[in-house]
């Protein structure tokens, strides 16, 4: 198997078309879709629907895209790891944040960063910490910086505490949860599953 057919069938998936992957990864249409079935052919797996408005992958061809992401991560990363072992730190580096560490932590983190590792590239985005640690395992960051679960298996992640955050409940004036003793989350989720909220248009 071939870098270059996993990289005409990414980009074949990403594009939605076999137009726009030939034009990406700068190859004529036939010359990509004969590559494509060459793939198929090896495997013995139909990878990509034909339909009239493009392309889009079947079971097969989602789990191959899934895998090649990774390994095109994984040899960016020992590009960048030879690299560095020659003293020339360059690179990226990929770090999801929760909202608060953004607004708290972040901002030190990239002027000090960027003084000392002027050649990475540093990205930032923001998640919650359960898309944090999926994200984590796939390997599509580096980095996370959010809450720790209590399930989280021991040995799993190396972890560093940088701070720590209090969680209190807020109520408007005269709310029915004031003379509540205790909050239990499921009871307060069921609750709010019954009311009426408006729709959210695609403006949010």
């Amino acid at each position: 198997m071939k870098l270059t057919a996993l990289n005409s069938l990414v980009a074949a998936i990403e594009e939605g078309s076999l137009r726009g992957a030939a034009r990406r990864v700068g190859v004529s249409q036939p010359a990509l879709t004969r590559t494509i079935r060459e793939l198929e052919h090896e495997l013995a797996a139909a990878l990509l629907l034909r339909t009239s408005r493009g392309v889009q992958p079947t079971p097969q061809g989602k789990v191959l895209y899934e895998h090649a992401l990774k390994a095109h991560r994984e040899i960016g990363i020992a590009v960048d790891t030879i690299r560095q072992m020659g003293g020339n730190m360059i690179g990226e580096l990929h770090l999801c944040a929760v909202p608060v560490a953004v607004m708290l932590l972040i901002p030190e983190t990239l002027r000090t960063f960027g003084q000392e590792f002027p050649n990475v590239r540093l990205r930032v985005s923001e998640e919650l910490y359960v898309a944090q640690l999926q994200r984590l395992r796939s390997g599509e960051v580096d980095v996370t910086v959010g809450g720790i679960p209590d399930d989280l298996s021991t040995g799993e992640f190396v972890v560093e505490r940088l701070m720590k955050t209090t969680m209190v409940p807020v109520a408007r004036r005269g709310s029915p949860w004031l003379k509540a003793r205790r909050l239990i989350l499921p009871l307060i989720y069921g609750h709010l599953s019954k009311r009426h909220w408006p729709a959210r248009t695609a403006l949010g």
